[in-house]
């Protein structure tokens, strides 16, 4: 198998990039220091003005322990929480902003929930849970359909669609191996990720080929998915320390797939502590780093139009940037206890957030 291993130096942070408006569309020429996607022309959020709504559920139908994954479905209709309480969630969002919701319940489990994810055609619901297992729910009917442990208890397992639904991946939190399904048949295999060290994140490309897998000795490992080939091995040089290695411990793809935003979970230096990096595709890390922060940064997303990104942290606090200007655009009150997990909804509207706080609250543009 051949492997490519590329290392960074730090680079110049005076960035340049050429933009030509065409008709209603911005196409951008990057230089090879520049961050920018081609994006769409349009007006500055509404979140920038504060002209929003927010719903956070009653105690009575919300979670009674922290939300630790959120996640819309494809036709931004349903929005589903997954808790340590057990239980997943799904909330009819036009009965959320109508006040009328009673959300669908999933249960029971038989351990804490760490993810959720929807089928591309919103069929089916996923969930890793701390017991080592993944379960395929067809949630309009509440029944499990299949169940599969596949890692030790106390385990916690993510989970995540390939762009086309084809395929589901899993991951446990610090173990050395993936597990793929084909959906269609729902036979599985499985890769040796790293003869030593486990698993930090994941996270697919759109372009519908590669996976993107950090491992607890720094590096980022570029997988063709389908083949098992290793494309790329990528480790920023800020980063190294070989005796006690940085993981990467969130990553997210833009979704033009140009763009690997990226969170060490622990620098050498306090003035670079919880930032958001990025690479391209040549693994090169490009522009300036998103800081604004004071703790880990355990989840992000970008916008569908790849023009914002949203982050939660540890620090209590949600952001959402800029990527072209790289400024910060919004910040929510510092009034939950660790944000664990953050989405958006699939027309770019609307986020949602889970917290350690036991809830999840969901902002909206006002129309």
């Amino acid at each position: 198998m051949r492997r490519h291993i590329k290392r960074w130096k730090k680079a110049h942070l005076g960035l340049v990039a050429v933009v030509m408006a065409i008709g209603t569309v911005l196409s951008v020429l990057i230089s090879h220091h520049a961050i920018e996607p081609a994006i769409a022309q349009g007006e500055q959020p509404c979140w920038r003005s504060g002209n929003l709504l927010l719903f956070t559920p009653k105690p009575d139908v919300g979670h009674s322990r922290p939300v630790r994954s959120v996640a819309f479905s494809p036709d931004g209709k349903f929005l589903v929480s997954g808790s340590a309480d057990k239980t997943i969630k799904i909330w009819e969002l036009v009965k959320v902003w109508n006040q009328t919701v009673r959300p669908l319940v999933l249960a029971p489990n038989p351990e804490e929930i760490t993810s959720v994810a929807f089928s591309a055609d919103n069929q089916i619901l996923v969930s890793g849970s701390l017991d080592g297992s993944v379960r395929l729910w067809d949630w309009k009917a509440r029944r499990v359909i299949s169940t599969e442990t596949i890692y030790p208890s106390r385990t916690g397992v993510s989970v995540a669609f390939s762009p086309n639904g084809q395929t589901l991946a899993a991951a446990g939190f610090n173990r050395n191996t993936i597990v793929f399904w084909d959906m269609a048949t729902r036979t599985k295999r499985e890769w040796l990720v790293s003869e030593k060290f486990g698993v930090g994140a994941m996270a697919f490309n759109p372009d519908g080929e590669t996976l993107a897998v950090s491992t607890m000795d720094g590096f980022v490992k570029l997988w063709n998915w389908q083949t098992g080939e290793v494309k790329q091995m990528v480790r920023d040089d800020r980063y190294r320390d070989d005796k006690f290695p940085t993981p990467v411990n969130s990553l997210s793809f833009s979704p033009d797939g140009q763009l690997l935003a990226f969170v060490p979970h622990r620098l050498t230096s306090s003035s670079e502590h919880n930032q958001i990096c990025f690479w391209n595709r040549q693994g090169e890390r490009v522009g300036n780093c998103l800081q604004g922060h004071t703790d880990d940064i355990p989840s992000m997303a970008f916008s569908p139009d790849g023009k914002y990104l949203i982050s939660g942290s540890w620090d209590d606090s949600v952001i959402v940037w800029n990527v072209i200007s790289r400024t910060l655009v919004y910040r929510s009150p510092q009034n939950s206890k660790r944000i664990l997990s953050v989405a958006f909804s699939p027309d770019g509207q609307s986020f949602a957030r889970g917290s350690g706080d036991y809830t999840w609250k969901i902002l909206k543009c006002k129309q």
